[in-house]
């Protein structure tokens, strides 16, 4: 089905999604480590992130999941691909209960993501400060 492979190359562009954001990530704690300043807090960034997930969330809820769903397909598979199909011709969509699924699977990556975002916060945090404390200076970083 050409679907499948529209959504396996839609990962495989994620991937370097995330690639690029690890990259930035690393380029933020060098900021922090060369400027001498401490990372927000977890308890800032958190606000912040869930404010915006919960700004997405009414969103969806707002516009309706069905248009959210169908304007993304839209947006993100080639035209011409077949992205919609009955239930009866899919024994996938089937067996997933499509899309009924998907909104519980959307919240499962939404706890994965806030749950990798705390980790990798709390370990860029005492990473920049452990680097700071050792007396890492500009010069240092710059060789």
């Amino acid at each position: 089905m050409v679907h499948l492979q529209d959504v396996a190359n839609l990962i495989g562009y994620a991937t370097y999604a995330a690639v690029i954001a690890l990259i930035i990530w690393f380029g933020l704690l060098i900021y922090y480590v060369k400027s001498h300043k401490p990372v927000p807090s977890l308890k800032v960034q958190l606000v912040g992130t869930l404010f915006f997930m919960l700004t997405v969330a009414i969103l969806v809820v707002v516009i309706g999941p069905v248009k959210v769903f169908y304007a993304l397909h839209e947006l993100l598979f080639p035209d011409g691909h077949q992205w919609f199909f009955y239930y009866q011709e899919s024994l996938m969509s089937t067996m997933m209960k499509a899309p009924e699924l998907f909104g519980w699977i959307a919240m499962e990556w939404a706890l994965l993501a806030i749950l990798c975002f705390v980790l990798l916060q709390l370990g860029g945090s005492r990473l920049v400060d452990l680097l700071q404390k050792r007396g890492i200076s500009r010069n240092s970083i710059n060789r």
